[in-house]
């Protein structure tokens, strides 16, 4: 289940469909958001070891009115990959829940650091479970149960490269788009869409503007998130290589190189005179 729900009931009922028929047995997991462990009114934890080793924590701020501190406490990172957080903290006495606690003690579950069964037990009056076997009674008991909601290695966002372009050639894009013209002819003849559907006008420019294709992969980024890549890229790629393209003409020089052209005049130039008055006399001389 994503998000944390109403209440305690609402979570209850959804946990119970993990298993309904007789004879199978399920798990049910709760992904929360990091929120859910800065409320404020939570388990009241009564270890003064662990209330001493909260105050010293640096304090976030705490959606909601909560304790930043606590979210690392609370076991926010419980579950990640590597396992390297999954141990729940040592708390020697039990926490109790307040009987105004919100979503009728539902955060007093997710910061839990004593059996959430027991939690479930104390706030609906129910007698201890007796049915459960211990290696599989909550993730308090027993961390290795994330073993089986382990998520991958989280993965790097692949840094987006600059693409060297020029001036639009005119007559690659005539081609591209007599291009997407026979692609729309020969595999979507009955489709309802224009040949720009699949291939824009943008994209068709910036083809025009990237100099002469020389490899797949030269390509591939030019044209990164198209979706009709692994359908017609090589074809696209086939036909822009067939292509004579000039090469990307070098950058004219702007006002930096006018500037420094400025700068080589030789000294002994010759003088502007205005009104015989030098420009070269102080601003405020009159005559």
């Amino acid at each position: 289940m994503w998000k944390a729900p109403a209440n305690l009931s609402s979570w209850v009922q959804r946990a119970g469909r993990a298993a309904r028929a007789a004879g199978r047995t399920g798990m049910a997991v709760m992904l929360v958001e990091k929120s859910a462990f800065e409320v404020n009114q939570g388990p009241i934890v009564e270890d003064s070891n662990l209330v001493e080793a909260v105050s010293s924590m640096p304090q976030g701020r705490g959606g909601r009115g909560g304790h930043g501190g606590l979210v690392g406490v609370a076991g926010a990172k419980r579950g990640t990959y590597g396992g390297a957080h999954d141990q729940p903290p040592v708390v020697n006495t039990p926490q109790h829940v307040a009987n105004d606690a919100p979503g009728e003690g539902l955060y007093a579950l997710i910061q839990a650091t004593t059996c959430r069964r027991k939690i479930l037990s104390t706030v609906f009056r129910n007698p201890p479970s007796a049915g459960v076997p211990p290696h599989e009674c909550c993730d308090i008991c027993h961390p290795s149960l994330f073993g089986r909601t382990r998520p991958s290695k989280p993965v790097a966002a692949a840094r987006m490269q600059s693409i060297k372009k020029g001036e639009p050639v005119e007559a690659v894009r005539l081609r591209v788009y007599q291009w997407r013209r026979t692609v729309k002819k020969t595999r979507y003849p009955a489709a309802m869409f224009a040949p720009h559907a699949f291939l824009d006008d943008k994209a068709c420019d910036l083809l025009a503007s990237i100099g002469p294709v020389e490899t797949r992969q030269q390509l591939e980024p030019v044209l990164l998130g198209w979706a009709r890549w692994e359908e017609l890229g090589d074809d696209l790629f086939h036909t822009m290589k067939q292509l004579v393209i000039p090469s990307l003409a070098p950058k004219k020089r702007g006002t930096a190189a006018k500037k420094h052209l400025a700068a080589e005049l030789p000294i002994d130039a010759p003088i502007v005179q205005l009104n015989c008055w030098n420009i070269e006399r102080p601003a405020r001389s009159y005559f």
